[in-house]
């Protein structure tokens, strides 16, 4: 991509609102595949067919849920957030016909969840359990919030009652998550393939599954990581995960001009933060650093439009800021900021103990660092920042110890440290 045609994007950036990591841009209707062109129009027809006969129904509150649930998946498609404000006027509406609707409060939770409000899509997500205990679906909800709370043990327990109730796509993914968090990678690869079994009416959700098993599969086997991606491809079109996907395999094996390219592809059909840093990662790498910095521009933009459409993007942007030695006080202001919200999530821990190493604060980094590890050395990121945090609190052998894990663990594990590995 010339210089040009960046500074074009960037403009055109200016004028949309963005969404980062799996979060889709609002306007994709020109994806690039007929395949893909074709799973929106089916998702508009539904939309279109649904608004006409609630026009016609209009005490009929099953269509109102039945809508919600295709914006839903039009927001999967295409991250339009105004349809979250469109869901909750749904509920407004149906709250009039009956107020104590398990199903609102789920509905609710799914849109607080969408907007990382976390702590009130718990709380909307318990009331519909509490309404309706044996709906798997809400306990699901639940599960997700409890998880970005880091509040692991009553995720699994959450995810387990979902599970008994009723196997299916949905809760064989979030068991693959649990699994993973917790560092069974064999676990989770083999409930990813059951998911990916169990099938799902959205071809999306399918590639998203194949696109976390060729994650997991990447830590060892490049060669059937590779697979995987193309699998998901075939199954989704250009889907913007899995190129990015390959791009991370391409980048492994030194190619650097296969990883621009795929890599620029998904950010053309989706321009998101994650696939801009991608870009800007591997310029950078290859010692194009003008590029570089206006890639990292394009994914500061794509965070700061998410941040104006509602979305809570504190974790995201401090760790990004982190990373590229970028405005550290405000990184460490959103990292401080999402973990007084979030204390027990590790991921989080992790942020900020990264943050405050970056600004010259090792000694304060160690005890989050420590908190990021609570659920064991499993996570690869993890265990390079507690590595290095190490090294600068003065102790070359845990610091060595912990470097060495991560290799074994992932050797690809980031673009921007797996090659200090050896050095560190």
């Amino acid at each position: 991509m010339t210089k040009k045609k960046l500074i074009i994007l960037l403009l055109l950036l200016s004028l949309i609102s963005l969404l980062v990591g799996y979060e889709f841009l609002q306007d994709a209707n020109n994806r690039g595949t007929e395949e893909v062109a074709d799973t929106q129009n089916k998702t508009d027809r539904t939309i279109n067919d649904l608004e006409r006969r609630i026009s016609s129904n209009y005490e009929d509150i099953t269509l109102y849920f039945q809508l919600s649930d295709v914006y839903f998946q039009k927001v999967r498609e295409t991250a339009d957030l105004a349809l979250y404000t469109r869901i909750d006027e749904l509920m407004d509406q149906v709250e009039t016909k009956g107020p104590e609707n398990a199903d609102i409060f789920a509905t609710r939770a799914q849109v607080a969840a969408g907007k990382h409000d976390f702590v009130k899509a718990l709380e909307l997500g318990q009331k519909a359990v509490e309404l309706n205990p044996t709906k798997p679906s809400y306990l699901g909800i639940v599960g997700d919030a409890q998880i970005e709370l880091g509040k692991y043990e009553e995720a699994v327990e959450s995810i387990q009652k979902m599970m008994d109730l009723k196997p299916s796509y949905s809760s064989f993914a979030r068991t693959a998550y649990l699994r993973e968090i917790y560092g069974d990678i064999d676990g989770a690869k083999e409930m990813l393939e059951k998911a990916i079994s169990a099938g799902s009416p959205y071809p999306e959700n399918i590639a998203a599954s194949l696109v976390d098993l060729g994650k997991l599969q990447f830590r060892t086997d490049v060669e059937q990581a590779t697979l995987t991606f193309n699998q998901a491809l075939s199954v989704y079109s250009d889907f913007p995960p899995a190129l990015a996907g390959l791009g991370r395999v391409s980048f492994a094996k030194e190619d650097y001009k296969g990883a621009i390219e795929y890599f620029e592809k998904a950010l053309q059909i989706l321009p998101i933060a994650q696939y801009a840093t991608d870009v800007g990662d591997v310029y950078s790498k290859i010692g194009e650093t003008e590029k570089a910095k206006l890639y990292y521009t394009l994914a500061l933009t794509a965070y700061k439009k998410a941040e104006s459409s509602g979305v809570n993007t504190d974790l995201e942007t401090a760790l990004f800021l982190a990373d590229h030695d970028m405005d550290l006080s405000q990184a460490l202001e959103k990292a401080q900021a999402v973990y007084k919200i979030r204390p027990d999530n590790i991921y989080v821990a992790d942020t900020l103990a990264w943050v405050l190493n970056k600004s010259g604060k090792p000694k304060e980094a160690k005890t989050y660092s420590v908190q990021a590890l609570r659920l064991g050395e499993f996570d690869p990121l993890i265990l390079f920042h507690a590595g290095v945090i190490a090294g600068k609190n003065n102790n070359p052998e845990e610091a060595k110890r912990l470097l060495a894990k991560t290799r074994t663990l992932h050797p690809y594990f980031s673009m921007q440290y797996a090659s200090l590995l050896s050095v560190l």
